[in-house]
């Protein structure tokens, strides 16, 4: 992920629609930022774990 940032191909300010409603909702850098809280906070379950791991897949393959 951070290397599609580094290299260009995903500005941090890119606008993504995360509830797929058709308007764009967040940022990219607001998306990854999610996941790694939730990745840092040692009180995250498997679920929510979980979730943020397919946020970022989807990031990655779809753009969202």
């Amino acid at each position: 992920m951070w290397l599609n940032v580094a290299n260009g191909s995903l500005p941090l300010v890119t606008p993504l629609d995360t509830d797929r409603n058709g308007t764009p909702d967040r940022t990219a850098a607001q998306v990854i930022e999610a996941a790694e809280i939730v990745r840092l906070d040692p009180a995250s379950t498997s679920l929510q774990l979980q979730a943020a791991e397919m946020t970022l897949k989807d990031l990655q393959r779809f753009g969202l």
